[in-house]
């Protein structure tokens, strides 16, 4: 599960470029599920684009609460 919520951070390039270096390496041995908000998506996806990232990285719809939760557990049966 991945989020990326602080404003200061999608504003800069540079970060987010060091995030997202860092969790195709997660990636590599996971599904990374990603529920990002309308700002946080648009930063993600055209990062996506310009870089080769496994399918294993999936851009989904923010997850309620609840939602999130039942996830979560499903993943760590």
């Amino acid at each position: 599960m991945f989020t990326l919520n602080r404003k200061a951070l999608i504003k800069d390039e540079k970060k987010v470029d060091e995030v997202l270096t860092a969790l195709l390496k997660v990636a590599d041995k996971k599904t990374v599920i990603a529920p990002l908000r309308d700002d946080a998506t648009k930063v993600v996806n055209k990062w996506i684009s310009e870089h080769s990232v496994p399918d294993s990285i999936r851009v989904v719809e923010p997850l309620s609460y609840l939602s999130l939760l039942s996830w979560q557990r499903m993943r760590m049966a």
